[in-house]
């Protein structure tokens, strides 16, 4: 299932991948340890258990932001997965770290849901099964 979003003012094709584990370790900077999907997936989970508390933050203070929310986390992680879905479709796509350079400008919650979108699908596709029906409609 491709999709796509728009980067920079660009469409960027994003497609799942059997690979992805493997693609996923490469979405790294330069010195920085291999990422660790399972990891970074559960820590994505439990930010999304504070969600409820987004809605006492002071959105026009960012070291309130800063304080109460894994915001830098929260979007390096959604940037690796953009760029290993983004690989995933296109291997003419810059390397991780100079993809990110070149990052200027993307709505981050369409960036957040459709990833998450395809992190679902590509579970199914690295299971080597199809995609149960309810899922599909969900």
């Amino acid at each position: 299932m491709l999709k796509t979003i728009k980067i920079n003012g660009q469409a960027l094709p994003l497609k799942p991948s059997a690979n992805f584990l493997f693609y996923y370790r490469h979405a790294r900077l330069s010195g920085e340890d291999a990422p660790d999907f399972q990891s970074d997936l559960k820590r994505l989970a439990d930010m999304e258990k504070l969600r409820g508390e987004f809605s006492k933050i002071d959105d026009g203070n960012a070291l309130d932001v800063l304080q109460k929310t894994n915001i830098f986390e929260f979007t390096a992680i959604i940037r690796r997965m953009l760029w290993t879905f983004a690989y995933a479709a296109d291997k003419s796509i810059p390397p991780f770290e100079e993809w990110c350079d070149a990052l200027e400008e993307y709505d981050a919650a369409e960036a957040s849901n459709t990833v998450m979108e395809l992190v679902n699908d590509n579970f199914f596709l690295m299971l080597g099964v199809p995609k149960p029906a309810a899922v599909q409609n969900a």
